[in-house]
């Protein structure tokens, strides 16, 4: 008999890539020195290996989120404010690198989608399902992928498109995932070929207005979160958000289990949201977030500019 022994993906913690200059060249950043970034938005960062590092006037410090899961997932160019460092550093004025994303806990039907997808493995060659197992196996911080078995490159080809709780995965993840499923042990002979690529990110700029009954203080700090969620659990295109979703989401309404998602013609595919739920003090949208349906081409991922709702009463 077959046993799997397996476990959740942990929450892991946003890495990012922060150039630095020295004042006082050649320094040196070596295990034991404390290093602590914040970002403008809150999250703090603290040094991550590799070290040492030495700085001649320039050089690169690898940091990760204090705090694992998505809420490291902030813009780049915000990590801008040093808590704590060597005297004589300051970040350089050239762009911070997101390295890879944070995540959350592993969801149970995220675990049981991927411990299917192992079953999958055990066939001759690939299928569709085991691409649920082997992209988070070789790459945990990516939780979205799209698997294109029409030949986008040629006959015979497959294409990985892959996307993380930020929006597009970065360079480091899809370079892992294809180094992964190219590996001698599991690439598929007689495969046509197999390439792998980021997701491209279709952004949304959210002007939503609410009318609040003046019973909860939060109701914008909550809605905003709950279309947050709701962009984290949609899958890659083809897809499409419909306007009666998201303003059911910003009215509060308690997000069922599972929910349909057009795709492309009659089909569609079903999500869950974890962590989305209802709240009270709604009353309506005074301003929609958009009016027609948002359609995803494939590939893309959905990603919500960081703009509040307006709660007005």
């Amino acid at each position: 008999m077959t046993v799997f022994a397996e476990v959740y993906i942990p929450a892991l913690p946003a890495v990012f890539d922060v150039p630095f200059v020295s004042a006082s060249p050649p320094q040196t950043v070596a295990l034991g020195d404390v290093v602590v970034l914040q970002s403008t938005s809150g999250p703090l960062f603290e040094l991550a290996l590799p070290v040492p590092a030495q700085f001649g006037p320039v050089g690169t410090l690898r940091v990760r989120a204090r705090v694992a899961g998505t809420a490291g997932n902030v813009v780049p160019a915000t990590i801008t404010k040093i808590v704590s460092a060597p005297a004589g550093l300051s970040i350089l004025a050239a762009p911070v690198v997101f390295v890879t994303a944070g995540r959350d806990i592993e969801t149970p039907a995220e675990a049981i989608r991927r411990c299917l997808g192992k079953w999958a493995t055990l066939g001759a060659g690939w299928t569709a399902e085991s691409f649920d197992y082997l992209v988070p196996l070789f790459a945990p911080t990516v939780t979205r992928w799209l698997v294109r078995t029409d030949n986008p490159n040629g006959p015979g080809t497959i294409g990985i498109v892959l996307a993380n709780p930020a929006g597009p995965a970065t360079n480091i993840e899809v370079a892992a995932v294809l180094a992964g499923l190219t590996a001698r042990n599991r690439f598929c002979l007689g495969c046509g070929g197999l390439t792998a690529s980021a997701a491209v990110a279709l952004t949304i700029a959210l002007t939503a207005t609410i009318k609040g009954d003046g019973s909860n203080p939060n109701l914008g700090a909550q809605a905003s979160a709950a279309l947050a969620l709701l962009s984290l659990a949609f899958p890659l295109g083809p897809a499409q958000l419909v306007p009666e979703l998201a303003g059911a989401v910003l009215l509060g309404g308690a997000f069922p289990g599972t929910i349909a998602i057009p795709t492309a013609g009659s089909m569609s595919t079903t999500i869950t949201a974890p962590g989305l739920v209802g709240f009270s003090g709604a009353e309506a949208i005074l301003v929609p977030p958009f009016g027609a349906a948002v359609v995803l081409s494939v590939g893309q991922v959905l990603v919500f500019s960081p703009l509040p709702v307006v709660v007005v009463t």
